[in-house]
């Protein structure tokens, strides 16, 4: 079994007590997607803040005769790709932007570059989060959380800080044909510069000094996570969040294996892990679950931290129907306490009846000592199901009652007069495991259970009569009347409430589905919530 596999995940989750880091929401996606999605952004965008497209730089060499000369250097630049770069104290990353032609020119001369001889590489570039928009004043870095500004809807990004990389190094490398060697003359070689060639270390210093001190303005966004409540009242809005990478332990050998998280609060207050956070994530999933985040074949997944789900929809749903339950501290399943206030109360009961063949020949008097019970919590477990990859809810509970019971037959012709009597002990038992959790429709969550009193095991068990209970007419037996007892049996339906978290999941491009939640899988339940899916195909990059 492979480690990438969701069902070797999903076991190497059940381990822990919560994979979140104490965050509400945790949502996982991997590299490729992001440079699929760079190139949407590179494309349709005209704003030189969010894109560079033409890049011009000038530096002055020295010829052979002493004499210094200015280098115009024009480079027009393709789609970025992203890499990550494996860190364990701060999310760093790595663009390398394809150079599709330009030129490299002197008074005197001109030099042609060609499209896809050189590409350009900007290493230990910082990520950053900050505010959306226009209003995007300083940056917030990737060890701190972006928090929201009260009172205003805002979006947050996570970008490329250019200014902040104070680590970043230049590198551009050669891309073309094999057979054309530096300062190669051959016509097959048309676009390799000497101008880059010769003068490689001054340019990439260059280069270096443009982008972290004048290109302060551009942002190369990877995410974004959006404030606004929509009018449909959608639960989980975004209050702050942070970042970090997992890249695997092995040398990545595609985009797929390097991933971008985005960490979400969405409660009133922060339970989440800020210091550390990216060396605790890493740590998390390449030491201690090995495994990544995201199964193979998918390329996006959502982690709803059970803590959150509880406090956010569950207990609110229970207190308006009048229960109250709390939640225990569990691994691999989520385990739920519910007081339901539900109570056994019947009264003594005393009832003659007439009975013979035709119900008039003599009576008989049965009767009951008072009945009451106060029903312990019910106990549901939300867990993961073996038989169809998915989850389910699994609700025990027991109570039992004792009471006396005794019947008086009347003498009739021959029959003397008759008395019997016992004790029963009844005994009823739920174990019921029902598919409550789903999805009600692409990115809403719902739990919801059904007790019906045909699930109930009711067993009776009479009690033995001592000695002196025997002379006086005591039996170790159940009375079919006693069997038929019209004794209350709990029959609820609990409605856990529906969760949505579309917010959570369009944090590349806002305001558009960007998740494909695989609604087959519907939510795995290892010990959080967990939701896999596809980020969706836009366009394909060019």
């Amino acid at each position: 079994m492979s480690k990438s596999d969701l069902s070797h995940i999903v076991t190497q989750m059940k381990t822990q007590a919560t994979t979140t880091l104490g965050w509400d929401v945790v949502v996982n996606y991997n590299e490729e997607e992001l440079n699929d999605l760079l190139a949407i952004a590179y494309h349709d965008s005209e704003d030189p803040k969010t894109s560079i497209k033409e890049f011009k730089c000038s530096l002055i060499a020295t010829n052979e005769e002493g004499d210094d000369y200015t280098i115009r250097y024009k480079f027009l630049f393709g789609v970025p790709l992203l890499k990550f770069i494996a860190t364990y104290t701060k999310p760093v990353c790595s663009l390398i932007i394809p150079i599709l032609g330009g030129t490299a020119e002197t008074d005197k001369s001109s030099q042609t570059i060609g499209d896809g001889v050189y590409s350009l590489s900007l290493n230990n570039l910082e990520l950053a989060s900050a505010q959306g928009g226009e209003s995007c004043l300083v940056p917030t870095p990737a060890d701190k959380p972006f928090v929201f500004p009260p009172a205003i809807e805002a979006d947050g990004v996570v970008f490329i800080n250019f200014a902040a990389s104070k680590d970043l190094y230049i590198d551009i490398a050669f891309t073309g044909p094999d057979k054309c060697p530096k300062g190669s003359q051959d016509p097959g070689c048309v676009g390799r510069a000497s101008f880059i060639d010769n003068h490689m270390g001054n340019l990439k210093d260059k280069i270096r000094y443009i982008f972290t001190k004048e290109y302060t303005n551009i942002r190369y966004e990877l995410a974004r996570v959006s404030s606004k409540r929509p009018v449909n009242g959608i639960q989980l809005v975004p209050k702050s969040f942070m970042f970090a990478t997992y890249t695997p332990n092995e040398t990545p050998t595609d985009e797929k294996d390097t991933i971008l998280t985005l960490f979400i609060q969405t409660r009133d207050t922060n339970y989440g892990m800020q210091s550390g956070l990216n060396l605790s994530w890493n740590h998390l999933w390449t030491q201690t679950l090995d495994c990544p985040p995201i199964p193979s074949g998918k390329t996006a997944s959502i982690i709803l931290d059970k803590g959150m789900v509880f406090t956010t929809m569950i207990e609110p749903a229970m207190k308006e129907q009048n229960y109250s339950c709390q939640i225990n501290d569990t691994k691999g399943y989520v385990q739920l306490q519910v007081f339901t206030g539900e109570k056994v109360n019947e009264p003594e009961d005393k009832t003659e009846r007439w009975i013979g063949p035709l119900k008039s020949i003599f009576t008989q008097t049965i009767r009951h000592n008072p009945i009451y019970v106060v029903l312990s919590p019910l106990l549901l477990v939300i867990e993961q199901s073996d038989s169809n990859n998915g989850s389910c809810c699994r609700g025990t509970w027991t109570y039992e009652y004792t009471f006396n019971w005794s019947t008086h037959t009347d003498r009739y012709n021959d029959m003397p007069e008759k008395n019997r009597h016992g004790t029963v002990t009844v005994e009823n038992t739920l174990n019921k495991a029902f598919p409550a959790i789903g999805l009600a429709d692409d990115y809403t969550m719902k739990i919801r259970f059904l007790i019906e009193k045909d699930d109930w095991n009711v067993e009776t068990k009479p009690h033995d009569p001592t000695f002196w209970d025997e002379l006086g007419g005591g039996v170790k037996e159940t009375p079919r009347w006693v069997k038929n007892m019209n004794v209350h049996i709990p029959a609820i339906d609990f409605n856990m409430g529906s969760l949505d978290f579309f917010l959570t999941t369009n944090l590349l491009l806002p305001s558009r589905e960007v998740i494909d939640i695989d609604k087959n899988l519907g939510v795995q339940v290892p010990n959080d919530f967990f939701i896999i899916g596809n980020v969706k195909k836009i366009r394909k990059r060019s």
